[in-house]
C-alpha cells in the first residue's frame, strides 16, 4: 500500500505528531521570534553596502534585495546573475542560500539558529556580496573603457 502525506497514513501521522510535540517542548516558535527580531537588525546592517537596495525579515524568513541604484531601486540586469553570483560566493564559505529572482537573496535558516551563527550568517554575506560588487565593479569599468 502507498501512501501520501495527505491522506492520514498513520507512520507519518506520529511523525508529525512528534514534531510538534519538539517544537512545543522545545519552545522553538518562540526562540523563532526572538531570533527573528536579531536576525532583522543584522540585516540593517548591510544597508551601507552598494548594492543592498533593501533587507525584508519576518520571523526567521529574510531576504535581501540587489540594487543598481539604491534612490530608485533600479535592478541590476539580469544576464549579470547577481544573485546567482552572491550565492556561489556564499555557498564556498559555507553558508547555503536561496537566490530568488536575479536580484534577491533568501534566507531561511533553522529555527535552532544562535545568535553567533546568525552573526557569522551576516559576516559572510557581508563578505559575499562585496566581493560581488568589487566584480561588477570592474565589469563596468572595463564595458565603459575608464
Amino acid at each position: 500500500w502507498h501512501g501520501y502525506t495527505y491522506t492520514g497514513h498513520p507512520t507519518v501521522c506520529a511523525a508529525g505528531l512528534a514534531n510538534i510535540e519538539i517544537i512545543e517542548r522545545e519552545k522553538l516558535v518562540q526562540k523563532a521570534r526572538e531570533q527573528g527580531r536579531y536576525l532583522e537588525k543584522k540585516l540593517a546592517s548591510l544597508h551601507d553596502l552598494p548594492i543592498v537596495g533593501d533587507t525584508r525579515s519576518k520571523g526567521l524568513l529574510a531576504a535581501i534585495e540587489l540594487v543598481k541604484d539604491k534612490t530608485t531601486k533600479e535592478m541590476f540586469p539580469v544576464d549579470l546573475r547577481l544573485a546567482q553570483r552572491v550565492w556561489e560566493k556564499a555557498l564556498d564559505n559555507g553558508l547555503i542560500t536561496r537566490v530568488a529572482g536575479a536580484n534577491n537573496i533568501a534566507l531561511c535558516p533553522p529555527l535552532i539558529i544562535t545568535k553567533k551563527q546568525i552573526d557569522e550568517m551576516i559576516t559572510t554575506l557581508r563578505n559575499a556580496i562585496s566581493a560581488v560588487a568589487a566584480e561588477i565593479d570592474g565589469e563596468w569599468q572595463l564595458a565603459s573603457g575608464k
